[in-house]
C-alpha cells in the first residue's frame, strides 16, 4: 500500500497537468512588404487615427455652428441697414470674432451663405 500511494499521486499530478487549458499567443500577421495600418498590430497608430477622425468631425461641427452665426449676422445687418451686406467683410462687425469668413461662399443678392 505504501508503494501505491506515491504512484497514485504521481499519476494524479500527470493527469491534472495534461487537462489544463494551454493558452497560445496569436500569430503575428505577415504583411507583403510595408506594414499595413492595422490597429490590432499597431495600437498607437490606431489611437492616433481615431484622434484625427475626432478632430476632423469637431472641425466640421464647428464650421456648421459658425455658418449659423454668420447667417444670423447677415440677417441682423439686413434688418439694421435695409439690405444685405455687399460682402462678408461689410458684415464683419456683426460676426463673432474668431470666425474665418474665407471658408464660406456668400451671395449678396439674396444673402445666402454656404461652406466652400
Amino acid at each position: 500500500m505504501k508503494k501505491i500511494l506515491p504512484l497514485l499521486f504521481v499519476a494524479l499530478v500527470f493527469v491534472l497537468s495534461a487537462c489544463q487549458k494551454k493558452t497560445e499567443t496569436p500569430p503575428i500577421p505577415k504583411t507583403g512588404g510595408a506594414a499595413k495600418a492595422n490597429p490590432a498590430v499597431n495600437p498607437v497608430e490606431g489611437y492616433v487615427n481615431g484622434l484625427k477622425g475626432s478632430i476632423d468631425r469637431a472641425k466640421g461641427a464647428q464650421a456648421e455652428v459658425d455658418l449659423g452665426d454668420i447667417r444670423n449676422a447677415i440677417q441682423t445687418y439686413q434688418m439694421d441697414n435695409g439690405r444685405y451686406p455687399a460682402s462678408l467683410d461689410s458684415a464683419k462687425p456683426y460676426i463673432r470674432a474668431g470666425i474665418d469668413i474665407s471658408k464660406y461662399n456668400y451671395n449678396p443678392a439674396d444673402g445666402s451663405i454656404s461652406l466652400k
